[in-house]
């Protein structure tokens, strides 16, 4: 991997290293920026909204509606083992700007790349951000495949795939077939 992105590197873009990895409050106080609980907040009715519009439901079109129609409806809509829809509540009272939130966004890295040996990939699926894999090679030990897993924000998977492309071009050789594969005729 340190081999690759010495190569990536050496073509342009900026690579960092062992990015240290802040919590989110060290992040929030460090940098002067929002704190990402705040950006999800501001992001949410807007989302909502836009899946609501997906349906032909009058009653329900904005993120208002939805927080009402589930307490009406708290029997069939609010489970016993998840009774609260206190973070739709939340985001009801979002007062965040949208200069702050564009603000807050701006500090963000465009991508991230990591192992898939890593709980990086991980913690990205469980909060719904889109991941694209990347060859790099086959391990000698078992014929194994590994790479990079590629990281963006969600609704931004154009990044991925501008990384995924110039990953190709760059590394055409992480392409070939496994040497078990290949190799598999030769041996029956």
């Amino acid at each position: 991997m340190l081999e690759a992105l010495k190569k990536v590197e050496s073509l342009g873009p900026q690579v960092t290293y062992n990015a240290p990895l802040m919590s989110l409050p060290e992040i929030t106080e460090n940098y002067k920026t929002v704190a990402m609980g705040d950006i999800g907040r501001h992001q949410l009715a807007f989302v909502i909204q836009r899946f609501l519009g997906l349906f032909n439901n009058p009653k329900l079109r904005t993120f208002q509606d939805l927080v009402i129609f589930n307490k009406e409806h708290a029997a069939e809509n609010l489970p016993p083992d998840q009774p609260s829809q206190q973070v739709l509540e939340n985001g009801l009272n979002d007062t965040m700007t949208d200069v702050q939130y564009h603000s807050g966004l701006e500090s963000n890295a465009d991508v991230i790349m990591a192992s898939g040996e890593t709980l990086v990939p991980s913690t990205a699926a469980c909060a719904g951000y889109p991941i694209g894999s990347v060859p790099l090679g086959f391990s000698t030990y078992n014929g194994r495949p590994f790479g990079m897993e590629v990281l963006a924000r969600n609704g931004e998977e154009e990044k991925i795939f501008l990384v995924m492309s110039a990953w190709e071009a760059t590394f055409p050789e992480a392409r070939r077939p496994p040497p078990l594969l290949v190799n598999w005729a030769t041996k029956l």
